[in-house]
């Protein structure tokens, strides 16, 4: 008589292995089966070596097409005037508030308003928040970069950061001092803040300026006066 192998009853089949077995060790993890595959290399595009060497031939690519002396004069002339126009409008919103701020509290100083001091501060407390960079006009224009068509005019980084600097800390600066000045008009301390940035936004200004008319003219055109106020 037969008898039965161990394992399984008497009378049916040996038990199949569910998994692949070791020779040492008996039943093995599914995971270890898995992992036990053979998968084959993977094709080229996949590796990852190949991976990085082509995203470098995108960046280099893009370097290289954005080159200074890949564009024509009037190409630049007009990329320049494209980019002068874009600060301007960035600093539009906090110019008009400058202006209306200033204006308003000339004519409280002057004895003669025909404005109310509560109004002014609401103005200048608004004004002041367009040019600091919670403002998206403001952080646009303190993020801007200088476009490759015109990285040969080194200056304009400078100019841009200087228009930065004109509207926070110093345009903001003032406003904050005609807020006080508004309802204080003999405040010492705020006279002296407010003269101490009108004296910083005109020099900022004119630097700028200068910098941005000499552009233009190496360029032969012409753009608008930046028309930077002081309040």
């Amino acid at each position: 008589m037969t008898r039965p192998s161990s394992g399984s009853p008497a009378g049916l089949p040996p038990r199949a292995t569910p998994f692949p077995t070791s020779r040492h060790r008996g039943f093995i993890s599914p995971q270890q089966a898995k992992q036990s595959r053979y998968r084959g290399p993977k094709p080229w595009y996949r590796r990852r070596r190949w991976q990085l060497a082509a995203v470098s031939l995108v960046v280099v690519a893009a370097i290289l097409t954005d080159r200074y002396d890949h564009y024509t004069p009037p190409q630049r002339a007009a990329t320049f005037r494209s980019y002068y126009n874009q600060l301007v409008t960035d600093l539009s919103t906090c110019n008009d508030g400058v202006t209306l701020a200033g204006q308003d509290l000339r004519l409280i100083q002057s004895g003669g308003a025909t404005v109310s001091p509560a109004s002014v501060v609401a103005l200048a407390r608004s004004a002041e928040a367009n040019c600091t960079p919670t403002s998206a006009d403001i952080y646009t224009l303190e993020s801007a970069q200088v476009p490759g068509a015109l990285s040969g005019y080194t200056q304009l980084t400078l100019a841009t950061y200087q228009l930065g600097q004109w509207a926070y800390p110093n345009a903001a600066e003032a406003l904050l001092a005609v807020e006080t000045l508004a309802t204080s008009p003999a405040d010492a301390t705020a006279t002296a803040k407010l003269d101490a940035a009108r004296a910083a936004m005109t020099a900022i200004a004119g630097q700028a300026a200068s910098t941005f008319n000499s552009v233009s003219s190496q360029l032969h055109t012409s753009i608008p006066p930046l028309g930077l106020a002081s309040p």
